[in-house]
């Protein structure tokens, strides 16, 4: 999620917020542990997801999600 979030960055997530289109959200990949991405669309019981840095894509971003994975919405950071 480079350039808005950086490794050690502390973040705040509240997980019964709702979720809507570029949100950033913190998913437990079954891959990839846990994951820090934007929403790029929501459909019924998934998500699809993306991250900040455009010129690296990541492999999470390639699935989709279930929504029962979804720890929290981001809604504070403190970088360090």
């Amino acid at each position: 999620m480079l350039p808005n979030f950086r490794p050690n960055d502390y973040v705040l997530c509240i997980k019964y917020l709702p979720i809507k289109l570029n949100d950033v959200v913190i998913v437990n990949s079954k891959d990839h542990g846990k994951i820090i991405k934007r929403v790029r669309s929501i459909k019924e019981n998934s998500i699809n997801i993306f991250g900040d840095n455009l010129s690296y894509e990541s492999a999470a971003s390639s699935h989709s999600y279930d929504k029962k994975d979804i720890l929290g919405k981001v809604i504070f950071k403190l970088p360090l």
